[in-house]
């Protein structure tokens, strides 16, 4: 965006790096994370909106590919 603000704002809004997602995993949500389930988070929230998944790419995204498969399963 290059988006210049103010050198007023400089102590309002800090700077961080960014964190990966990893260092949010833990033993109470072990049984959710995958590395799916982080690429997913990921691709979501981006704060550039041409870099962040569509809905339809969102659907389409490996997280859900058991979801899919029992979906077509109960179908048949």
């Amino acid at each position: 965006y290059n988006i210049e603000l103010d050198p007023e704002f400089d102590e309002i809004l800090a700077r961080y790096p960014r964190k990966p997602w990893r260092k949010f995993h833990n033993t109470e949500n072990d049984k959710y994370v995958s590395d799916e389930a982080i690429d997913f988070l990921d691709r979501l929230l981006r704060y550039d909106h041409q870099e962040r998944l569509t809905p339809s790419e969102a659907m389409r995204h490996p997280y859900f590919v058991p979801v899919i498969e029992a979906s077509k399963a109960a179908k048949c």
